[in-house]
């Protein structure tokens, strides 16, 4: 069954052509993806062959209109090479699953001369060419209404907004934040000196702390202080003098702090997968709180 592949330009889509096989032969089905797949959440780092997944993705307002209008090939003109230019990403269209790759202008492979490998030998001239990956950056499940995805990053492009589901907090949320008065800032720390991945955890947590009572603020701090000794608590108020001080402060929101069972080792999930997205916890195996670092 052909299986048309279709470039989203800027201003339109095209049909590039009719696959008569598959772009992504990797995928031989979408079971193993299914059962190794999480709902996004980005305190999770994936492991090899590992998906995220977000449900019910065709009511979100970033889904595409291919995603939310089902299309067939014969819906669309045929590109031509003046389209080359503004792809941003292709597709290749079919009733049960899309697969989608960004193409970014770094894809495509100006060649002046090469020759082809096929049945015969062919010699090509002056051409433009643009690599298909391994795998996609996006799947489709139109029959569940799911798309899996492995790096955020790679389909802020396709999906236009979808970085909101892990944004940065404001500078409004983060003065909000640090007002809070169970916080003391010293030593001249205020919200400009808080840094993006501080302002991403913040954005995550915000809502969960406001809801908590004092007297769970005051049991978490200690929870904090256990692990972090640094933490200084004076009258009740967690003093923030660094960036250091917020992140764990942070962490402890998260409850990413906790000691091995045998060994009594402390240490902190630098990866955490609720059980709801999948009967597993994650967390790291060797790595002491004293000398955590995380990217993120």
């Amino acid at each position: 069954m052909s299986k048309p592949v279709i470039c989203k330009t800027k201003n339109n889509y095209k049909k590039l052509f009719g696959d008569d096989g598959t772009l992504y032969p990797e995928i031989k089905d979408l079971k193993a993806i299914e059962e190794n797949s999480f709902i996004f959440d980005n305190r999770t780092n994936l492991g090899d062959y590992e998906w995220f997944k977000l449900e019910n993705f065709s009511t979100k307002e970033f889904a595409t209109k291919e995603i939310k209008e089902k299309t067939t090939g014969a819906d669309y003109d045929l590109a031509t090479s003046s389209d080359a230019a503004g792809i941003e990403y292709i597709f290749e269209l079919s009733d049960e699953v899309l697969f989608f790759q960004k193409v970014t202008r770094n894809a495509f492979i100006k060649k002046r001369s090469f020759i082809t490998l096929g049945e015969n030998f062919e010699k090509k001239e002056n051409i433009y060419l643009f690599q298909i990956n391994a795998y996609p950056d996006a799947i489709y499940d139109r029959t569940k209404d799911v798309l899996y995805f492995r790096k955020l990053f790679s389909i802020t492009k396709i999906f236009t907004g979808i970085n909101e589901i892990y944004r940065a907090a404001t500078d409004t949320e983060v003065q909000s934040f640090l007002a809070e008065k169970t916080f003391s800032l010293v030593d001249g720390f205020s919200a400009e000196k808080v840094k993006i991945p501080n302002r991403k955890k913040i954005a995550l947590v915000q809502d969960t702390f406001s809801k908590m009572s004092q007297q769970e603020k005051k049991g978490m701090f200690d929870y904090i202080k256990d692990y972090y000794p640094n933490l200084k608590l004076e009258k009740g108020k967690a003093q923030i003098s660094n960036e250091e001080d917020l992140k764990n402060i942070l962490y402890g929101l998260e409850e990413r702090f906790y000691t091995t069972l045998i060994s009594k080792e402390k240490r902190i999930a630098n990866s955490i997968t609720s059980a709801g997205a999948k009967k597993t916890k994650r967390k790291s195996k060797n790595s002491k709180v004293q000398n955590e670092n995380e990217e993120n």
